[in-house]
C-alpha cells in the first residue's frame, strides 16, 4: 500500500516564520525528548580558543558532571581520533581516564595532548550504577580544529558538519559563477570510495530474518540538485539497455562490525559537459547490492556515456540529513567512469561513504526501526524524516515533524528508535500527542498521564524491536535502565513512563517474571505469565493505536483489551495489574458484542470476524469510522438492554454472526470473490428484518443520544440496502480515494454518551446475569493500587 510522503520543509526558507512565531510570543511546543539517564555531562557553550607553537602542546578542556538522587559516583573517559585522516575508519585513542563521586554537580579538566595542525573529535564518556544492578551513561562529542598558525578552537559536531557543507557550496558557486552552463553538482557532495577486499570478506549480514526484510521505494533527487542537471530518466533506458551498471555499499556500526547499506536511495548520473543526465534511481538491498541496465546514448558526437552514482540517505519512508543548505540530505558520489561501450559491465565494486560516516549508523538505526514497525507493527507510518546531528537536543519535533538527533547517539540504537516511536504514535493520533513534552526520567513519579503513555509506548516500541538485553541502554556499551525486571518505589503504574514501558514489553515478550517478593519490582501474588499468549505488536500498532486516540495508558489499555481474544486478554489484565496500574474494565467500548458473543459457540471466533469487519470493511473511510465511534459510545447502554431482552439479544447474535462472516471473507480473497459472484445482498430479507427488529427495539428504549446516533445508522443502512457485495466493495473504493487526504475520525473506545456511562455503572455494581441465568463474565472493578 502506498502511503503520502511527508517532507520536512528546508528549515532555511523558514526562518522568518519561526521569527514571527517568537516576536509574537506564542507558545512554542514541547518536545519528546528521552529519558534523562541519572547523571548528565555539561560542556559550555563557549570553550577555550587560543594558539599553539607549531600547532602541538596541551590544551584543557573543562567540563561539569550534574548528579541525580540515586548517584553515588560516575567514571569518565575520553578518547582522542583524527578526523582528517581516514574518518570512513574512525578509531580513537585513549586520551584520559577519571572518577568523580557525588555531590550536587562536579567539575575536571581533560587535558588534551596534540601533535600537530589538524582536525580532531574528543570524544567524552560517562556511566554509572545505580540500585539493582541498573546503569546509566551519557556522552559528549567535540571537534578541536587547529590551523597551520597554531590557531585552536573547538567545535559542535552540527557546526562542523556546517561548516564543511559551505565549503562544498562555496566551490560549487565559483565554479558555478565561471562557467555557468557547466553546473559541477559533484561538488556539493561527500566522497565515496572503494573499501578493499580484506573488509569485503568482514561484512556481516543484519540480524533481520530473510522473511522480514522489507524493500523500499527510492527517492529521486532533490529539485535544488535537478535545476542544475538535467532529467533523463525517461529516456535513459529505451530503446536498448546496453549498460549493466551495479555496485555495493556498506558502512562501518558503531560496534566495529562492517554491515550492508540498506535501502539507501542510489542515483545514476551521466557526466555531461553542459549539465550532468540524471538516469534513474534504486534503493539497496539488504545485502547493499544495487544495479540498473541503461542505453548508451550519449548525444549528438558522444562517444559512450560517462557513468558515475551517487547513494543518499533517504528513501520514501525515511531520511536523514544535516538541515542546512542548498540540499541538505546526506549524498556521496563515486568516481566517472568514461565513454563507455554497448555491452559493458560496470561493476563499482563495494564502496562507503568517505566523510561524516556516523550518519550512515543512524540511517540504519531508522531503516530497522521502520522495517520493525511494518513487519512486527503491521502497519507503515509513513515518511519520518530526521536531522542530524543536532544541537538543541535528541527528540521529536513536533513544529518541523523529524526527529533531531544529537551527534552522539550514533551508539544509541535504543534512543533512536525511542524517538522513532514517538514519531510512530504522532501520526498513528493523526499528528498529534497527548504528551506535554519536557524533560523526565524513568523515576520520576508520579508523571503527567500523558508524559507517561506517550514515554512508556516509545520505550516499549523500542523494547519490541531490540529485544536483546530487556533495558534502555543511552550508549550500547554500557550498563542502561533494565525494563524486563523494572525496579522503582513509584507504584503508581500510569503515572511512570518505566511502569508503561514494562507493562508493554512484559504482554508482548516470552520471559515469565515475578516480583520475587519486592513490592518495587510488582504488585505481589502476580505475575507477568503469559508466554504462551503473548500480545503481537501487530495488535497494539496497528488494530488499536492507529487511528485512534488515548490520552493516557488506561485508555489503551481499554481499547487494547477489546481487541484481544480471552486467552490473551486474562494475562494481560494480570501483567496491567503487576506493573502497579490502576486497572479499569477491560473493553467495556465493545461490551455489547462480548455479551452477546458469549451465547455463542465460539465467542473468540465470533469477535474476531466482526473485528475483520471493522477494520476491512468500516475503518478506512469516514463514513465507517463515525459508525464505529457510534457503537463504542453507545455499548454500555446496549449491553444493558441486551441482558434485560432475551429476544432482542438472539437476534443481535444473527446480526453478529452474520457480519462475522463477512468479515472473515474480506480477509479471504477467494472466498470473497466466490461470494461476490453470486450477486446477492448485502443485507438478505432475514438479515434485514433482524437490524430492523433491534433498531426499533434499542429506538424505543434507548436514552435521547442513542436515538439521535440511531438515526446515522439508518442513513447508512438505507444506502447499503439492495447492494450486492461487488457493488459495495466498488462504493468503498471509490469514497476512500476521495477520502483519502481528509482527517481521519479518532477511534474513541472510552468515550461514551450519558446512558451508557450511566449503564456502565449498573453492569459493573450490580453483577447482572444472561437471560439463561448464568453469570455474566463481567470486567473486574477499578482496582486501586
Amino acid at each position: 500500500m502506498l502511503v503520502e510522503v511527508r517532507r520536512a520543509r528546508n528549515r532555511k526558507t523558514s526562518v522568518l516564520w519561526m521569527s514571527i512565531l517568537m516576536l509574537l510570543c506564542l507558545p512554542m511546543v514541547a518536545y519528546s525528548v528521552p529519558p534523562t539517564p541519572p547523571a548528565t555531562i555539561i560542556l559550555e557553550e563557549k570553550l577555550p580558543e587560543g594558539r599553539l607553537e607549531a600547532g602541538k602542546g596541551e590544551i584543557a578542556l573543562p567540563l561539569q558532571v550534574r548528579f541525580g538522587p540515586q548517584v553515588k559516583g560516575v567514571k569518565l573517559s575520553a578518547l582522542l581520533s583524527r578526523a582528517d585522516k581516514d574518518p570512513a575508519l574512525l578509531k580513537g585513542n585513549p586520551l584520559w581516564r577519571g572518577e568523580l563521586t557525588a555531590g550536587r554537580q562536579q567539575g575536571a579538566k581533560i587535558p588534551i595532548k596534540v601533535e600537530g595542525p589538524g582536525t580532531y573529535i574528543i570524544d567524552i564518556r560517562l556511566q554509572g550504577e545505580i540500585a539493582e544492578g541498573n546503569g546509566f551513561s551519557d556522552r559528549k562529542i567535540r571537534y578541536l580544529l587547529i590551523n597551520e598558525k597554531g590557531e585552536f578552537r573547538f567545535l559542535t559536531a552540527k557546526e562542523f558538519v556546517r561548516e564543511k557543507r559551505l565549503e562544498r557550496e562555496e566551490r560549487f558557486h565559483q565554479q558555478l559563477s565561471k562557467a555557468p552552463d557547466k553546473p559541477d553538482i559533484r561538488l556539493l557532495f561527500l566522497n565515496s570510495k572503494p573499501v578493499g577486499e580484506e573488509i569485503v570478506k568482514q561484512i556481516k549480514p543484519h540480524d533481520v530474518p530473510e522473511a522480514q526484510r522489507l524493500l523500499v521505494r527510492p527517492s529521486r533527487p532533490s529539485e535544488e540538485i535537478l535545476k542544475y542537471a538535467k532529467d533523463q530518466s525517461s529516456q535513459a533506458w529505451a530503446p536498448e539497455d546496453p549498460i549493466t551498471v551495479r555496485g555495493r555499499l556498506t558502512f562501518l556500526d558503531y560496534d566495529g562490525v562492517w554491515r550492508p547499506l540498506v535501502n539507501v536511495s542510489v542515483y545514476l548520473w551521466d557526466d555531461d559537459t553542459f549539465g550532468d543526465d540524471y538516469l534513474g534511481s534504486v534503493a539497496t538491498d539488504w545485502n547493499g547490492n544495487w544495479s540498473f541496465t541503461v542505453n548508451n546514448d550519449d548525444g549528438w558526437l558522444q562517444d559512450g556515456r560517462d557513468i558515475y552514482y551517487s547513494f543518499a540517505l533517504e528513501n520514501t519512508r525515511i531520511r536523514v540529513q544535516d538541515c542546512d543548505g542548498i540540499d541538505s540530505t546526506y549524498e556521496w558520489s563515486s568516481a566517472t567512469h568514461d565513454n563507455l561501450s554497448d555491452g559493458t559491465v560496470l561493476d563499482f565494486g563495494t564502496e562507503t561513504g568517505v566523510e561524516h560516516p556516523l550518519t550512515m549508523q543512524i540511517w540504519n538505526h531508522l531503516n530497522l526501526a521502520w522495517n520493525h514497525a511494518v513487519t512486527a507493527g503491521g502497519q507503515d507510518p509513513g515518511f519520518v524524516d530526521s536531522c542530524y546531528p543536532e544541537d538543541g537536543g535528541t527528540h521529536w519535533d513536533r513544529t518541523w515533524e523529524e526527529i533531531d538527533i544529537e551527534a552522539e547517539f550514533n551508539d544509541g540504537p535504543d534512543v533512536v528508535t525511542h524517538e522513532y516511536g514517538h514519531a510512530v504514535m504522532w501520526y498513528a493520533y493523526d499528528e498529534d500527542n497527548p504528551s506535554p513534552g519536557g524533560a523526565h526520567t524513568f523515576d520520576d513519579c508520579p508523571q503527567n498521564a500523558g508524559l507517561a503513555w506517550s514515554e512508556g509506548w516509545a520505550s516499549g516500541f523500542m523494547l519490541s524491536a531490540r529485544p536483546a538485553d530487556g533495558a534502555y541502554t543511552w550508549h550500547e556499551g554500557t550498563p542502561g535502565r533494565n525494563i524486563e525486571n523494572f525496579n522503582s518505589a513509584c507504584q503508581t503504574g500510569d503515572r511512570n513512563e518505566g511502569r508503561v514501558a514494562a507493562a508493554i514489553n512484559d504482554m508482548r515478550d516470552s520471559p515469565n517474571d515475578c516480583n520475587g517478593g519486592d513490592l518495587n519490582r510488582g504488585r505481589t501474588d502476580n505475575c507477568d505469565n503469559n508466554n504462551a499468549n503473548r500480545v503481537p505488536l501487530s495488535t497494539m500498532l496497528h488494530d488499536t493505536l492507529w487511528g485512534s486516540w488515548h490520552n493516557n495508558v488506561m485508555e489503551f489499555w481499554t481499547s487494547l483489551s477489546g481487541e484481544l481474544p480471552t486467552t490473551q486478554r486474562t494475562p494481560a489484565h494480570e501483567i496491567m495489574y503487576y506493573n502497579w496500574m490502576p486497572v479499569t474494565e477491560p473493553g467495556s467500548g465493545c461490551m455489547a458484542s462480548k455479551i452477546a458473543a458469549q451465547k455463542s459457540r465460539n465467542p473468540d471466533a465470533l469477535l474476531g470476524g466482526l473485528r475483520a469487519f471493522r477494520d476491512q470493511a468500516l475503518r478506512g473511510f469516514a463514513g465507517g469510522q463515525q459508525i464505529i465511534n457510534i457503537y463504542y459510545r453507545n455499548s454500555p447502554e446496549m449491553a444493558l438492554m441486551l441482558l434485560r431482552n432475551p429476544t432482542l439479544l438472539e437476534r443481535s447474535l444473527e446480526v453478529m454472526n452474520y457480519f462475522s462472516n463477512v468479515g472473515r471473507m474480506l480477509t479471504d480473497q477467494r472466498a470473497m470473490e466466490k461470494f461476490a459472484a453470486t450477486d446477492q445482498p448485502l443485507l438478505n430479507d432475514k438479515i434485514n428484518a433482524a437490524v430492523e427488529e433491534i433498531l426499533a427495539a434499542m429506538d424505543k428504549a434507548g436514552s435521547a443520544e442513542l436515538q439521535q446516533d440511531l438515526l446515522q445508522v439508518r442513513q447508512m443502512l438505507d444506502k447499503l440496502r439492495g447492494l450486492s457485495v461487488g457493488q459495495l466493495q466498488g462504493k468503498l473504493i471509490q469514497t476512500k480515494q476521495k477520502q483519502a487526504s481528509v482527517s481521519r475520525h479518532r477511534l474513541q473506545q472510552s468515550s461514551f454518551n450519558p446512558g451508557s456511562a450511566e449503564a456502565l455503572k449498573t453492569l459493573l455494581e450490580k453483577k447482572p446475569v444472561l437471560p439463561d441465568q448464568k453469570t455474566l463474565r463481567l470486567p473486574p472493578r477499578i482496582i486501586k493500587p
